[in-house]
């Protein structure tokens, strides 16, 4: 099955549409980068005055993002006009271009009152042009006084003044106070009588396409834009149209135009342009694969540029919502509100917020004020069920979707909102028909994640068994069921009674339960695109996992028991919190409850937190939901593990659960931590700071990697203090790290000459003569910084890897041990220094000491598939056979697809006089399909065996005999029957055939 995939993802299907305007759109590559900027820069000489080369100068400056530069030139015209004598002052062309110039500028830096008042002092005249009313006509806008813009725009368009950017901006001035129906005609009208050869006008035309919208007026658009890039490659305006419109058809989809191709562009040849940058972080809020912070970053520029940015303030508002800060949310729309009190977008989400915070006056009043002149506004509606969304309360979004769509039938992100909160409530059924219905409404577009719902829906009915077993509905793929559909009842159960009386609520509804064949299904089916690094998601009542048939899960021994113990405590937390947790707490009660079951299912991030602590980059509380946005999603699990660890340690685990539920009353953070814990988040960050340092960092021996952020810090500090040598080692460890092992002996150098007894910078020496591939010389740097006093894990582990290789084996040993002196809870199977010395010892015949470092290795981490198989041989062999089944079971909680692994553990439950448990794992085993055994997984796959081969079907025949006898013992003689003759058919004319014709004879069958 294939998916359209994310921005950065792999290729996937192709929209079958090819029109015109994807040609346009595609085409635009050929068009060099534009400058942005809005003032229409004059050339053609300057008629004698000197000022007009200024101000030709400045309005090239202001194209080309130089606005101090711009500014000044600007002013020096306008101050000569008040120095000179008048035969030397600026003629009234290069005044009026100043003072616009000026004005632009005010406009840019959000100072709209200013830029009003300058326009009332202007000459009479200069304010009847267009160019300088229009100026002040976009102040008025931005302020929310639309019925004056709307009056002045008006009388330009009677006097024919301003040409298409005067009737656009009507157009959008009358949208703006509600007047749709007129705004339409406005843009109708423009399109109808307009042949745009300017540039500008082409822009404004274009853009009037837009507000229109539709696939015909998309296309119209795209021409227009190009048209106008490549006649005015220098402006930016038509370029960021394009990224906007680009963005707006195809919705970030893999293979289709970017909107962060043609933005960027703008951005780094003219400048931070507010529009531009508020394009791009839409285009990459809408990508939750790109780094979030950067996409951040974006509101921060703009908001730098224009303090008074009332989309960029929404945006930042809305963001601020999405992670449960609703007071912060407020505050900043509140200051939106400040600059233009009309703004609906801003009204529509400020009555939201005041809907979360329950201040029910507040909302009425902003209700109203959204609605205001524009009873029809849906939007109003769908921004209620977005932040509902977001928050992961689906069942409370349906309504205002709904809503929405009784306002506005055809309201395509409503209609999306919907599917979405339908999907996650387990409505797929109706989520498909709202998709079909949005997909038929824009012809010509491609949204991916409409795209790929569409697809997961048809794939789950076609390839998909759905059942029920006890308080669950599990939806489960064909091949996989025969396999796990005991092992998932009876984890799910036994999560059901654990956690539920644990936490104190079990679900009356059956939960449903979807697990996913590959992983790629599974991240369609729970955020809608491919790349979704996690194993399982939960949006309440409905959990999605992957199955552990899935050949990347299998290679990295994920658990999926843990897994689905993780999924149901969210099902509880969610519950509890009626849907409002933060993020944060709802997987970190998830990730303690995993180490809460089992000591061995914790993360083992130690290196990552001590990593993080050394950057100081552990977030505090309030800011902690944004690590599950972008690339450190992993430690935001792990961080809020912590968290709840802590105050479950330091304030007992009821008073958790108090937090938990508190939020369901949609109590602020603050408020919870204050009530429930008798202090602010910001003393708590304090005291977790130093609690990590004593319980999780106490004698660790690791050197911390530096982060980016950390690299440039030490980089600075080295250049400002020349004599600190510590930050000379840390800045070379840091080059190591980045496989820089030239600049990282720059540092080396600098330090030994300095002090040729530092130890580790003998041991950055070492390891440098390591990279260098001079392992002897690096031996002797190793042993030098060992007696000077150095310790450290990593060079230890290296150094035990030398004398390895040099089959030294005893001082191999002797490293391997000291290594795990220094990190005594490493988990990672590649580097774990447990198995590295298991691995010696067996080299040197010691098998019994060897095993016993395997087992303690196994103790610290269950995410170890071939140690467990390996230890329950051993087991087998001594006559173990109660910890050989352990261990088997223990492998079968990491994958369960593997023929062998449920033989031998029926053989050993056999041994344990438990037939009813062996009958079940042989039924099991005979049911993993061959081409999908971990067995085979490693062979080429000219090499597996056929599922018809000889050899398979000798093993099968032989599995259904030991499932005929198990069955016979247990007094069950008509599965007897049926599996001999079952052996029968898998291995005729073979020593299987033979000894069923003895069992029946013996048993008389």
């Amino acid at each position: 099955m294939q998916y359209h995939a994310r921005d950065q993802m792999k290729p996937t299907t192709t929209p079958r549409t090819a029109s015109p305007y994807l040609a346009c759109l595609l085409g635009l590559c050929l068009v060099g980068p534009g400058l942005p900027g809005e003032c229409r820069a004059q050339t053609g000489g300057s008629d004698g005055d000197i000022f007009l080369e200024d101000c030709e100068t400045a309005e090239q400056h202001y194209l080309k993002g130089r606005f101090s530069k711009a500014r000044s030139l600007f002013e020096e015209v306008v101050d000569a006009f008040e120095e000179e004598v008048a035969e030397d002052r600026p003629g009234p062309e290069a005044m009026r271009r100043a003072r616009r110039g000026l004005l632009l500028l005010e406009l840019d830096a959000g100072d709209y009152r200013r830029v009003l008042k300058m326009f009332a002092g202007l000459p009479t005249a200069e304010r009847g042009r267009a160019g300088s009313a229009l100026l002040a006509v976009r102040a008025q806008v931005r302020t929310g006084e639309y019925e004056s813009a709307i009056a002045t725009l008006r009388g330009l368009v009677g006097a024919d003044k301003g040409g298409a950017e005067v009737q656009y901006r009507l157009g959008r001035s009358l949208e703006l106070k509600g007047q749709i129906d007129a705004a339409r005609q406005v843009y109708t009208a423009l399109i109808a009588d307009a042949a745009p050869v300017d540039p500008l006008d082409k822009y404004y035309v274009a853009r009037s396409h837009m507000a229109l919208g539709g696939r015909k007026h998309f296309e119209s658009a795209s021409y227009l834009l190009r048209d106008a890039i490549r006649a005015a490659p220098e402006r930016p305006e038509a370029r960021t149209a394009f990224g906007e419109l680009a963005f707006a058809a195809y919705r970030e989809s893999k293979g289709r135009p970017h909107a962060e191709k043609y933005i960027k562009p703008v951005l780094e040849q003219n400048g931070e342009v507010e529009s531009a940058l508020l394009v791009l972080y839409r285009a990459r809020s809408f990508n939750m694969f790109l780094d979030g912070g950067k996409t951040a970053e974006l509101l921060d520029r703009a908001l730098v540029r224009n303090p008074n940015s009332v989309p960029a303030m929404n945006l930042r508002a809305s963001r601020l919502i999405d992670d449960r800060l609703f007071e912060s949310g407020a505050a900043q729309l509140d200051k939106a509100l400040a600059v233009n009190p009309r703004d609906r977008t801003a009204l529509a989400h400020r009555a939201a917020v005041a809907h979360l915070l329950h201040d029910e006056a507040s909302e009425k009043e902003y209700r109203q004020r959204a609605k205001a002149g524009h009873p029809g506004y849906a939007d109003l509606e769908r921004v209620y069920g977005d932040h509902l969304v977001a928050l992961y309360r689906f069942q409370d979004s349906l309504s205002y979707y709904r809503a929405a769509l009784a306002i506005d039938a055809d309201n395509v992100p409503a209609m999306h909102g919907l599917a979405k909160a339908l999907v996650y409530t387990g409505k797929g059924g109706e989520a498909v028909e709202w998709l079909s219905k949005a997909k038929s409404l824009e012809p010509g577009h491609t949204d991916a994640w409409r795209a790929n719902i569409l697809i997961s829906e048809r794939l789950l009915a076609k390839e998909y068994d759905a059942f029920d077993r006890g308080h669950f509905r599990f939806v489960v793929h064909k091949a996989d069921r025969a396999v796990l559909e005991d092992y998932l009842s009876k984890w799910f159960e036994d999560a059901y009674e654990y956690l539920g009386n644990k936490y104190g609520y079990k679900p009356q509804n059956k939960v449903r339960v979807e697990v996913l064949h590959e992983w790629v299904d599974f991240s369609v089916r729970t955020i809608g695109f491919r790349g979704f690094s996690a194993l399982g998601a939960c949006f309440g009542e409905f959990v999605t996992m992957v199955s552990p048939s899935d050949d990347l899960l299998r290679k990295n021994d994920f658990m999926w028991s843990a897994t689905a113990w993780h999924e149901y405590a969210h099902v509880l937390t969610l519950a509890l919190s009626k849907h409002r947790v933060p993020r944060w707490l709802t997987e970190g009660l998830s990730v303690y409850e995993e180490s809460a079951k089992n000591r061995s299912w914790e993360r083992g991030m130690q290196r990552e937190l001590l990593d993080a602590y050394h950057n100081e980059d552990i977030p505090p509380l309030r800011l902690l939901n944004r690590l599950f946005r972008g690339g450190r999603i992993l430690f935001g699990y792990y961080q809020g593990g912590l968290t709840v660890e802590y105050l479950a340690e330091q304030h007992g685990f009821k008073h958790v659960v108090s937090m938990l539920k508190a939020y369901g009353d949609d109590q602020g953070t603050e408020q919870i931590f204050r009530k429930t814990f008798g202090y602010s988040t910001r003393e708590f960050d304090k005291r977790f700071r130093k609690w990590i340092l004593a319980k999780k960092l106490r004698g660790l021996k690791l050197l911390p990697r530096l982060d980016d952020k950390g690299f440039v810090r030490m980089r600075g500090r080295v250049q400002d203090r020349p004599g600190d040598l510590d930050a000379k080692v840390r800045l070379g460890f840091g080059h190591i790290d980045r496989q820089q092992v030239v600049e990282a002996g720059i540092q080396a150098g600098a330090v030994l000459r300095s002090k040729p007894d530092h130890p580790l910078a003998n041991v950055l020496h070492a390891e440098i003569l390591r990279l260098r591939k001079k392992p002897e010389l690096a031996m002797a740097a190793f042993r030098k910084a060992f007696q000077l006093g150095a310790e450290s894990f990593e060079a230890r582990m290296h150094f035990g890897q030398l004398l390895e290789a040099g089959e030294d084996l005893d001082a191999a040993l002797r490293q391997y041990q000291a290594a795990k002196a220094c990190w005594p809870q490493c988990t990672d199977q590649a580097s774990s220094p447990m198995l590295k010395i298991s691995n010696v010892l067996t080299r040197q015949g010691k098998r019994t000491e060897a095993m016993m470092e395997v087992k303690a290795f196994c103790e610290r981490t269950a995410r170890a598939f071939d140690p467990r198989v390996q230890l329950a041989n051993y087991e087998r062999e001594l006559g173990n056979h109660k910890a050989a089944a352990a261990y088997l079971e223990q492998a079968i909680q990491i994958d369960p697809f593997m023929r062998s692994l449920h033989e031998q553990l029926g053989d050993a439950y056999l041994k344990l006089g438990r037939p009813a448990e062996a009958r079940r794992e042989y039924e099991v085993g005979l049911a993993v399909p061959t081409d999908m055994d971990r067995a085979h997984l490693a062979k080429p796959p000219a090499e597996r065996p056929a599922l018809d081969s000889e050899d398979e079907g000798l093993a099968r025949g032989a599995l259904c005999v030991k499932i005929a006898r198990v069955s016979f013992g247990l007094g069950d003689k008509k599965a007897a029957a049926q599996y001999l003759g079952r052996a029968e058919a898998e291995a005729p004319d073979s020593p299987v055939s033979d000894e069923v014709h003895e069992l029946r004879a013996k048993w008389k069958l």
